[in-house]
């Protein structure tokens, strides 16, 4: 069919057509760990923050390089901060290098990206920066090597003036 003549929805569907999101291996210690890590995570409050932690550890001690394991302690780091369970720009460094640690690992973890607008808002002060990084996030979400194929193929198509941020939200409604 003719480009121009779809509808955005349509279009994004007919260019990410065969387009897989890659399943990281995980070892399965290392993912039990992890959801007891989500489980003790979701209690209200901070009340199984500690649990959290002490599970994503282990998660990450069982499959280093599980960047969801890392993202998710971030972020357990950077709530430590922001409950003042940790003098908070030691908390915030270290959640920072979890996050970093996280996205060498994988860039599209949506998680990682939330803990470093966190750490640019609360540590640098920086909320341009931070609304930037949580930006980011939502574009992971998407599934951010999906974004950069549908927008190679928008090129090669000769569309790259195509609202593509408006395509992406046709596509995923």
């Amino acid at each position: 069919a003719d480009a121009a003549s779809l509808s955005p929805r349509a279009l994004a569907m007919e260019l990410l057509r065969g387009a897989r999101p890659r399943q990281p291996a995980c070892d399965p210690a290392a993912y039990q760990a992890y959801l007891k890590g989500r489980y003790y995570w979701n209690k209200p409050f901070d009340e199984g923050l500690t649990e959290a932690m002490a599970f994503y550890e282990r998660a990450i001690a069982t499959a280093p390089t599980f960047g969801a394991a890392h993202a998710a302690l971030g972020r357990a780091q950077l709530a430590r901060a922001e409950y003042y369970r940790e003098l908070p720009r030691q908390a915030l460094k270290t959640a920072e290098a979890s996050a970093r640690r996280a996205l060498e690992l994988d860039r599209t973890l949506y998680e990682a990206w939330i803990v470093m607008a966190g750490v640019r808002r609360y540590h640098d002060l920086d909320h341009l920066e931070a609304v930037r990084l949580v930006l980011l996030a939502e574009l992971a979400e998407l599934g951010l090597d999906l974004v950069l194929l549908l927008g190679r193929q928008l090129l090669e198509l000769g569309l790259a003036g195509l609202d593509l941020v408006g395509l992406l939200l046709a596509a995923h409604a």
